[in-house]
C-alpha cells in the first residue's frame, strides 16, 4: 500500500505557492493481480464439499466455471472430482488477466468387506454394535443406508435389524456403506419340569439336585445370577431353570420352580427296662 498527502494550495501574486496547514492523507492499495495456493485440492466426499470449502491464500474471492468469461459459480456448489474451478478477485476494478485454477479430488475409499451378510448372536449374549464383524478395522456404523447418525459401538443389537457399516480411510469416511443383517437367537423355556420340587432337610440338597427332567439347563435366581451346583437350597425359594441350546445359547426366561424341604422330627419313646438282681445288671 501507498499513502498520499494531499494539500490545499493558493498561487500568491508573486507566482509562488502557499499550501495548507491540513492536509487529507489517502492510502491506495493495488491489486496484485495474482492468486497463490494450492492447485490440487483433495476432500472427502462424504464431506460434501462447495466451492466454499476451498483455500486460497488470499480472501474476496470468486468462482467460474471457466478460464475466461464462463459463468459465475454461487459458493454453495458442490464440488466435482476431477472438475476445475477458477478464482477471480471479487472485483470489477480489477479483474485477473489469468484466472486461477484449482482441481478438485476426493480421497478414494472403498468398501467394508463381510464375511457373513448376516450375522447370529445369541439373545441373552447382550451383542452389541462392536460384535459385529468385518475385516475391516475402521468403520462405522449407521442404521440408514444414506445419511444418518453414527451409532456408538456400545449399543445393543436389536433382533431382525439390518445396520450398515461405511469404512474410514485416513480420517475420510466412504459414501457407500455395506450391510449386516442381525438375527438374535432366544431359547424356548422347558415346560416339562416339575414347578415344585419336595426334598428331605436330611439329604442337605444343593442346586445339583433339582431335576431339569433331562433338560440343558442352568439354574439362576430370581436376580437372574447363575448358581453354583454347590449352592443349598433353602425352604420356599424358587429357582429358574434356562434352557441352553445346541449353540450354547441360553434362554432370556427361565422356569420357575419352588423347592419345599421337609424337616423329619425323630420321636423317641419311653419305655421300661427290666434286670434281674442275680444277672448282676
Amino acid at each position: 500500500a501507498t499513502i498520499y498527502y494531499g494539500y490545499d494550495s493558493t498561487v500568491l501574486a508573486d507566482g509562488s505557492v502557499c499550501l495548507s496547514t491540513n492536509h487529507v492523507t489517502v492510502t491506495v492499495d493495488f491489486n496484485s493481480n495474482e492468486i497463490t495456493g494450492n492447485a490440487t485440492q483433495e476432500f472427502c466426499e462424504s464431506d460434501n464439499p462447495t466451492l466454499a470449502s476451498i483455500v486460497l491464500d488470499q480472501t474476496n474471492i470468486v468462482w467460474y466455471d471457466a478460464v475466461t468469461g464462463g459463468t459465475l459459480l454461487d459458493p454453495t456448489t458442490v464440488l466435482i472430482a476431477g472438475q476445475t474451478y477458477y478464482a477471480d478477485f471479487d472485483s470489477q476494478a480489477c479483474p485477473l488477466a489469468n484466472r486461477f485454477a484449482v482441481t478438485i479430488t476426493f480421497t478414494q475409499v472403498g468398501i467394508p468387506t463381510v464375511i457373513d451378510a448376516t450375522q447370529t448372536f445369541c439373545f441373552s449374549a447382550n451383542a452389541t454394535v462392536a460384535d459385529l464383524q468385518v475385516v475391516e478395522q475402521d468403520v462405522v456404523w449407521y442404521t440408514t443406508p444414506t445419511g444418518g447418525t453414527p451409532i456408538d459401538v456400545s449399543t445393543l443389537l436389536t433382533d431382525n435389524t439390518t445396520y450398515y457399516a461405511a469404512l474410514v480411510t485416513n480420517g475420510c469416511e466412504g459414501k457407500l456403506r455395506v450391510t449386516v443383517q442381525v438375527d438374535l437367537t432366544d431359547v424356548s423355556v422347558p415346560t416339562n419340569i416339575a414347578a415344585t420340587q419336595t426334598y428331605c432337610s436330611a439329604q442337605y440338597p444343593t442346586v445339583a439336585n433339582l431335576d431339569a427332567n433331562g433338560n440343558t439347563v442352568v439354574w439362576k435366581d430370581a436376580a437372574g445370577n447363575d448358581l453354583d451346583v454347590d449352592t443349598a437350597l433353602v425352604n420356599g425359594n424358587m429357582y429358574y431353570a434356562h434352557a441352553v441350546s445346541a449353540e450354547g445359547c441360553i434362554a432370556s426366561q427361565g422356569f420357575e420352580v419352588t423347592v419345599v424341604i421337609n424337616t423329619v422330627q425323630e420321636q423317641i419313646e419311653d419305655f421300661d427296662l427290666t434286670f434281674c438282681s442275680d444277672e448282676n445288671a
